[in-house]
C-alpha cells in the first residue's frame, strides 16, 4: 500500500507541475528523505521528496531531478550523506542536490535539510519546525521557498500547485480538552447571524445543540426504540464499546455501556426487527481474527442484553424495495469483502440465510458503500461511493447487469474506521486495513417530489488527497445533492452545512414530527491530526427546515 501511495503521489506531482516552455537554468536533484520516528512512517520518505520536486519544478528556471532518477543513477543503496550528495550531483550533472531528514518526537516535527552546491561544495543548511503531521505540507512549502532563494539568482517563491492543499489550510487548531462526565450537557448553538445550513436563499435557522466532548474515536451512531417506550435511544459505537444513551432537550444521559471483552473489534451498527416479532434488534458488526463475529443486542427483562454472538456476516439494513431487510456480506483476509449480498433473518438464538439479495454489487463495492433509488430518472439506480470517495452511478443494461453511467468530479465521504487485518504467520507483525464508510441517505428535503442524496464530505489533513488513505481529517460537512442533467458535473448542490470542528464519522436523519422539520444528528471526531494521540468525539444535532 505504501508503494502504491508513492506511485500515486509521484503521478500527481508530474501532472500538476506546469511546463512553461522556458529554458531551465538550474538543475536541482532531490534525494529521498530520511525519517526519524518511533512509529512506522516510512511512506513519508518518497512523499516528501515528491512534494518538493513538484514545488521546485513549478519555478520556470528550475529543472528537477526526482528521487527515482537519483536512485536509477546510484543504484538501490543511495548514500544519504554529503558524500553521497556530491556523488549524485556529479553523475546527474546537477547544480544543486537537496537532501535531509524529517524527525518526529512526540508532538514536535522538525525538518533538517541541506542544499549542496555541486560546483564548489558549499552546503546551505535549511531548517523548519512544526507541530503535528498537519504541519508537514507547510514545512515543505517553506523548504521549497528557501531552496529557491539560494539556488535561483532572482528568488521566486514556489508556486502553489493547482488544487493542492496549502499551508494556510493546514494550520493546527488548539482546542481545550474538558473531562468526560456521565451526563453530557448540551451547548446551545444558535448563532445570531449565520445559519448552520448554507444555500442560495437562506431559510429558517435550525435549533441545534452540541454535546460536551468525550474521549476516544467513536465510529458509528444511530437511534432506535429497542425498549418500546415510544422514545428512540442513541446507540454510539467505538471499536471497543457501545454506549446507549437517552437524548434530552438539555443534553444526553448515558443509560448503559457495553464493553467488548472478547478481543473483537466493533465496526458498524444497524437496527431492524428482522424476525417481525414487534421488537427491534440492534446488530453490532464485529471482526475477530480477521473474520466477522457479529452480535445482536435486544431489550430483555428490563435490560439491554447480548442475545446472539458469533454471526459470520457483516450486516446492515437495506430498504431499496420499500421494505427494510437485513443483509450480510462475507469478509476474510486476502479478499476483504467478498461474495453476494445475502438476506438474513433472526430465528430464535441464531441468524438464518434466506437467499441471495436482489442487488448484485459491482466489483470493489461493499455492503456499506451503496444505496439504490431513482436519482437521475424514473428507473432505480445503484449509487456507489468508491474507494477514493467519488460517487458513481450504475444503470442496468439489457442483460440486467449494472453498468457505470456516471462518476463525480468531486470527492465525498472520508472515514477513520478501518478493519485492521493482522498477519497470522508466526513471527510477523505486518498489518493491512480495509476502511469502512458510514452510510449516506436518500431524502426529499425540499419536497419537490425528487429524491436527494444526503452525504458527508470530510477534508483530509496531513498530506491531504495526496495520501491514498488519509490518517487524519480537519473538518466535515453534510451536503444535499440532486441530479442535474444539464449541469457540468450533473450533481447539483442544493445546500450544505457549515464546516464542523473536526470530521464527521457518521450521521443519521430522523423525521421532525408535526412541525415538518427533520433532525440531523452528527457524530464528530476532532484532534486526529495531533501527534498527542488524544482525539475527542462529540455529538451535534440540529433541525433543518428548508
Amino acid at each position: 500500500m505504501k508503494k502504491a501511495f508513492g506511485i500515486v503521489l509521484l503521478c500527481l506531482s508530474v501532472l500538476l507541475v506546469p511546463s512553461y516552455g522556458w529554458p531551465k537554468t538550474v538543475r536541482i536533484a532531490v534525494m529521498q528523505w530520511k525519517v526519524n520516528s518511533p512509529g512506522d512512517m516510512e511512506f513519508i520518505k518518497s512523499a516528501m521528496a515528491d512534494m518538493l520536486a513538484s514545488r521546485l519544478g513549478a519555478n520556470q528556471s528550475v529543472e528537477v531531478i526526482g528521487p527515482e532518477s537519483v536512485k536509477a543513477a546510484l543504484g538501490d543503496k543511495v548514500d544519504l550523506t554529503e558524500h553521497g550528495a556530491i556523488e549524485a550531483g556529479k553523475k546527474l550533472k546537477a547544480d544543486y542536490v537537496l537532501y535531509g531528514s524529517l524527525t518526529v518526537l512526540g508532538s514536535s516535527v522538525s525538518l533538517d535539510a541541506k542544499l549542496l552546491n555541486v560546483k564548489d561544495g558549499a552546503v546551505s543548511p535549511l531548517y523548519s519546525k512544526g507541530a503535528g503531521m498537519d504541519s508537514v505540507i507547510s514545512m515543505t512549502d517553506k523548504l521549497a521557498t528557501d531552496t529557491l532563494a539560494v539556488a535561483v539568482a532572482a528568488p521566486v517563491a514556489a508556486a502553489p500547485i493547482a488544487g493542492a492543499v496549502t499551508a494556510e489550510t493546514l494550520k493546527p487548531e488548539i482546542k481545550s480538552e474538558p473531562k468526560p462526565v456521565p451526563i453530557i450537557k448540551a451547548e446551545p448553538q444558535e448563532g445570531p447571524k449565520d445559519s448552520f445550513i448554507i444555500k442560495p436563499k437562506e431559510g429558517p435557522k435550525p435549533v441545534s445543540w452540541r454535546s460536551k466532548p468525550f474521549d476516544g474515536v467513536y465510529t458509528a451512531i444511530l437511534s432506535a426504540d429497542l425498549n418500546k417506550d415510544g422514545v428512540k435511544e442513541l446507540f454510539i459505537l467505538s471499536p471497543t464499546n457501545l454506549v446507549i444513551a437517552k437524548q434530552k432537550d438539555d443534553g444526553i444521559e448515558v443509560v448503559k455501556e457495553i464493553k467488548e471483552t472478547g478481543g473483537a473489534k466493533n465496526v458498524a451498527i444497524s437496527a431492524i426487527d428482522s424476525d417481525r416479532d414487534g421488537s427491534m434488534e440492534l446488530y453490532v458488526s464485529k471482526v475477530l481474527n480477521n473474520r466477522p463475529y457479529t452480535s445482536i443486542i435486544e431489550f430483555k427483562d428490563n435490560d439491554y442484553k447480548t442475545t446472539v454472538t458469533g454471526i459470520e456476516w457483516l450486516v446492515r439494513t437495506v430498504d431499496a424495495s420499500n421494505e427494510a431487510v437485513l443483509v450480510g456480506q462475507k469478509f476474510r483476509k486476502g479478499d476483504g469483502f467478498y461474495g453476494p449480498l445475502t438476506i438474513l433473518k433472526k430465528e430464535g438464538a441464531k441468524v438464518a440465510e434466506k437467499g441471495r439479495y436482489e442487488i448484485e454489487l459491482p466489483k470493489k463495492t461493499d455492503i456499506y458503500r451503496f444505496e439504490v433509488f431513482s436519482f437521475s430518472g424514473e428507473s432505480p439506480e445503484l449509487v456507489v461511493l468508491d474507494e477514493r470517495g467519488y460517487i458513481k452511478l450504475y444503470k442496468k443494461d439489457g442483460k440486467g447487469k449494472w453498468e457505470q453511467s456516471f462518476k463525480s468530479r468531486d470527492y465525498y465521504g472520508g472515514t477513520l474506521n478501518p478493519i485492521i487485518l493482522a498477519d497470522d504467520r508466526p513471527g510477523t507483525t505486518e498489518t493491512e486495513s480495509v476502511p469502512l464508510e458510514s452510510r449516506f441517505y436518500r431524502a426529499d428535503f425540499n419536497k419537490d417530489g425528487k429524491l436527494e442524496l444526503i452525504i458527508k464530505r470530510n477534508v483530509p489533513g496531513g498530506l491531504g488527497r495526496y495520501s491514498e488513505r488519509p490518517g487524519s481529517y480537519k473538518d466535515g460537512q453534510i451536503l444535499s445533492l440532486s441530479w442535474d442533467e444539464g449541469g457540468e458535473d450533473m450533481l447539483r448542490e442544493n445546500w450544505k452545512t457549515r464546516p464542523t470542528e473536526g470530521f464527521i464519522e457518521d450521521f443519521f436523519i430522523n423525521d421532525g414530527g408535526a412541525e415538518g422539520a427533520r433532525e440531523m444528528t452528527l457524530l464528530v471526531v476532532e484532534g486526529t491530526g495531533s501527534l498527542t494521540g488524544r482525539p475527542k468525539s462529540y455529538i451535534l444535532s440540529y433541525r433543518v427546515s428548508l
